[in-house]
């Protein structure tokens, strides 16, 4: 069972404010490139993508429920090797 991503208040705020599409948010969670364990039981999607032109970590911090993925909240950096877990060739 594909469970539904659900987009939290604070996390659209975080997307309208920085022009993130709402489908590269869920993406990210459905397929991402790496998933982290965070704190509280919540976990990081992250990857790597195309954002006005230049490369940049998209990292999406979620709660994950039965039957649903909450996100929590979004942003954006340029620190790809800072938060990559293990080599990162860009």
């Amino acid at each position: 069972m594909r469970k539904t991503i659900v987009v939290k208040k604070h996390a659209l705020l975080q997307l309208q404010e920085r022009s993130i599409p709402e489908d590269v948010v869920k993406d990210v969670v459905r397929y991402p490139g790496q998933i982290l364990e965070s704190y509280k039981g919540r976990k990081i999607a992250q990857d790597v993508i195309k954002y006005q032109n230049e490369h940049f970590l998209i990292r999406v911090v979620f709660e994950e429920h039965k039957e649903t993925m909450e996100v929590v909240t979004v942003y954006l950096t340029k620190k790809i090797k800072k938060y990559w877990e293990g080599s990162y060739a860009h």
